[in-house]
């Protein structure tokens, strides 16, 4: 699988971890066989198509792209798809764009990711966005247009800002506005560090593989 987004999806803490030895799956054991089935260099690299403050613009822009291996006209997405030859693509992005999220144009560029995603052969994932503060655009008028793609184009649809809202400040550090994380692992699934935004979007992820994995994968 490959991992598609901003710095919440490029932090070390996003999945990382179980690519190690350093997690605890607690009463979720039965996602040990889905931690197994994929490679760890799938939970451990980051990939060519998520970095700190990219947005879905981004992800069709060669100007981005790591020419260390990448071609000199070829775009993040379509870097990272040739390279690591992904099954699933874990997909949150943004747009830092209020009048993108309401004119069509986020909507459309997501749309055309759903499409390229296919077009490579890989499952691509919509997941919604946590809660934004001040000075970013407002989350859920993006978050209704991530649920409209995923109904239209009959893709899943990961839905994590309903997650992210029932959590403590809902799920931000309002310092950062980033994900909560606890002094320890964002991998270890223990009552009190699921309260966290990164250990609970690490949980879901991991019940995303493993539903995609048995129910399609490997049915």
């Amino acid at each position: 699988f490959s991992k598609i987004g901003d710095s919440e999806t490029y932090s070390a803490r996003f999945l990382a971890e179980f690519g190690t030895t350093l997690y605890d799956l607690a009463q979720f054991s039965f996602l040990q066989p889905t931690v197994k089935y994929f490679e760890a260099d799938s939970f451990r690299r980051a990939g060519y198509a998520n970095f700190p403050a990219w947005t879905t613009p981004t992800m069709f822009d060669a100007r981005w792209s790591d020419k260390t291996v990448c071609g000199a006209d070829e775009n993040p997405l379509s870097c990272e798809y040739r390279i690591h030859r992904p099954a699933i693509a874990l997909i949150m992005l943004r747009t830092w764009s209020a009048e993108a999220a309401s004119n069509g144009q986020y909507e459309h560029e997501l749309r055309t990711i759903v499409l390229n995603s296919a077009e490579s052969g890989v499952i691509p994932v919509l997941s919604t966005l946590p809660i934004e503060v001040d000075p970013w655009p407002p989350s859920e008028p993006m978050n209704r247009v991530i649920r409209k793609v995923a109904f239209e184009m009959q893709v899943p649809l990961w839905d994590f800002a309903i997650t992210a809202d029932s959590l403590a400040e809902r799920g931000i550090d309002k310092a950062n506005n980033h994900l909560t994380y606890p002094d320890g692992p964002s991998s270890y699934f223990t009552d009190v560090y699921l309260g966290y935004g990164t250990v609970r979007r690490n949980l879901e992820a991991l019940i995303v593989l493993n539903q995609i994995l048995n129910k399609v994968m490997l049915r």
